[in-house]
């Protein structure tokens, strides 16, 4: 199968990794939030192609994230979760030696010490209005979790519901399994990611787990070793098909269900619960690439990238590879084969490694705001802008390459 080459441009400012970018609505236009290995944010008009706002922070960012437009939260590696907002004041920020442009300024408000040694990320629930709720490591084990609650605006209300919950021992005993399993531990969590009142952890040792917290208690209410003994590398929620999908060094994407019911009847070690006749669940299918460590859905494809610097585009329907691209060190290289593993044996690598990948769906104009203050010239951008679907890449160089899919 022949791959076309599909229409991109480059984003340019960072001059460090990018290591996490995430998608903006709500805004007049799509946006975008990108941070790198040297603490550095910015958030860019996709339509103009140009960052409209700046912030710095300690250490490499993690994880980033959008609770709601203006309101952000990075997870950096000096061991803080920080809470930023976009002030209306701007500032001369210097993005190359030749270039400086006037930003707004992304200013922390609020800070939370999380553990970050093992490059977790956390979860974040909506409570109610400025109230949250925190899932992370814990702070001495990063094979335990945490779970706080906070209000952003009182600084004193930051206080720890649950303190250093380890699960194994409610997951090992499930139907007998721990005979079939050789594992005598879950490992350090790798993955949060909450969908609704749900909490889905994955680890280290291939192993997801959905959790709850309800009645005081923290209920495990689903449990997959689809990745078993490999790490879990990647988590996203499709929407459409309301299932978390998991990503780790092998083939293989796992399935996990988000629309379940709870029972009644519940096993309760500790602070924690198990469903009575829980088992274990291993729903999967493959996919032509190893080694994936980002997976993004975009209105019906899936999205991988790899460690291996490759980034695919498959139709869900089908698992056709739309497109596959690595991008070499001085091009971006369009292949249309489906086997893609293979590295070279030298120790430099001749390709860019990836440090995310993300989509962008096209029409969006339901998810912006008022977008009656945009001139002529960008009604007609965001026009053109919503007639394709957009796959985003941050690459360890510094640049985000928008490709259109």
């Amino acid at each position: 199968m022949a791959v076309e080459q599909k229409l991109y441009y480059t984003l340019r400012a960072h001059v460090a990794s990018i290591t996490d970018l995430c998608c903006v609505y709500g805004l007049n236009t799509p946006h975008l939030l990108s941070s790198d290995s040297d603490g550095t944010i910015y958030l860019w008009n996709l339509i103009s192609r140009r960052p409209v706002a700046h912030g710095k922070i300690s250490g490499q960012v993690v994880w980033i994230d959008c609770l709601r437009p203006g309101l952000y939260v990075a997870l950096s590696k000096d061991n803080t979760l920080r809470f930023m907002r976009t002030q209306h004041n701007k500032e001369i920020v210097k993005i190359t030696e030749y270039v400086s442009r006037e930003l707004q300024e992304l200013r922390v408000v609020y800070e939370i010490p999380v553990n970050s040694l093992n490059f977790a990320n956390v979860a974040i629930q909506e409570l109610d209005n400025e109230r949250y709720m925190l899932w992370c490591c814990n702070t001495m084990d990063s094979e335990c979790i945490d779970i706080y609650e906070f209000n952003l605006s009182n600084e004193q209300s930051f206080k720890r519901v649950f303190q250093a919950l380890n699960i194994y021992e409610q997951i090992s005993n499930i139907r007998g399994e721990k005979n079939i399993f050789k594992f005598d531990k879950l490992g350090t969590i790798m993955k949060f990611l909450a969908v609704g009142p749900m909490v889905y952890c994955g680890f280290e040792s291939g192993f997801v787990v959905g959790l709850r917290v309800c009645d005081g208690v923290v209920d495990i209410a689903y449990v997959s070793p689809v990745h078993y003994p490999e790490p879990v590398l990647g988590m996203v929620y499709n929407k459409e098909k309301h299932v978390v999908l998991t990503s780790s060094t092998k083939n293989i994407i796992g399935i996990h269900c988000t629309e379940m019911g709870f029972g009644k009847l519940y096993d309760k070690i500790d602070n924690v619960r198990i469903m009575r006749g829980l088992e274990y669940t291993k729903t999967s299918f493959n996919v032509p690439l190893k080694k994936v460590s980002h997976i993004d859905v975009l209105d019906g494809l899936l999205l991988l990238g790899s460690w291996t610097g490759y980034v695919v585009a498959l139709q869900e329907s089908d698992n056709e590879v739309v497109f596959k691209i690595r991008k070499d060190k001085n091009q971006v290289y369009v292949d249309d084969s489906y086997i893609g593993n293979a590295e070279p044996s030298n120790k430099e690598k001749p390709w860019t490694p990836v440090g995310c990948v993300i989509g962008v769906p096209g029409n969006v104009f339901d998810k912006l705001g008022n977008r009656n203050s945009l001139r002529p010239g960008e009604i007609r951008k965001l026009n053109e802008f919503a007639k394709h679907r957009w796959c985003v890449v941050g690459y360890e160089d510094g640049t985000i390459t928008i490709y259109q899919v």
